[in-house]
């Protein structure tokens, strides 16, 4: 089962869509496998969801994701992206890790059954190493 962001109903993305939440999808053969959302404020991209249906994963969908979002970033002038993840997904915290994040803090929410660990990503950096 889904948590967190990824068991969202459609209407919440609705609203969020409504809000100004750039929207996303990734597709494989005609079919919708996978789904970005951001969020530009600021000198900032705030990346609401990386979303890969599981039978997609580890494929390389979701690398192609996060690139198109720092494209999108770079492009409008940002200088980081952040984000917000369940922290105990230790192997997508490693995977974020590994594509230039670095953790900036935790927050719980009540009656959550888990902690958020909020991340970052400096554009400035990752241009650097990419080049």
């Amino acid at each position: 089962m889904e948590r967190g962001r990824a068991a969202l109903p459609c209407s919440r993305l609705q609203e969020e869509f409504d809000e100004g939440i750039l929207m996303y999808g990734y597709f494989f053969e005609s079919r919708l496998v996978g789904f970005l959302g951001i969020k530009m404020a600021g000198d900032v991209c705030k990346l609401n969801d990386i979303i890969i249906l599981p039978e997609y994963r580890n494929n390389g969908y979701g690398t192609e994701l996060l690139d198109f979002c720092r494209k999108k970033a770079v492009e409008s002038g940002k200088k980081k992206i952040v984000l917000g993840m369940i922290d105990d997904n230790t192997r997508l915290r490693n995977w974020y890790i590994s594509n230039g994040f670095v953790t900036t803090g935790y927050r719980k929410y009540e009656g959550a059954p888990y902690t958020v660990g909020d991340m970052e990503c400096l554009l400035q950096k990752v241009t650097e190493v990419k080049q």
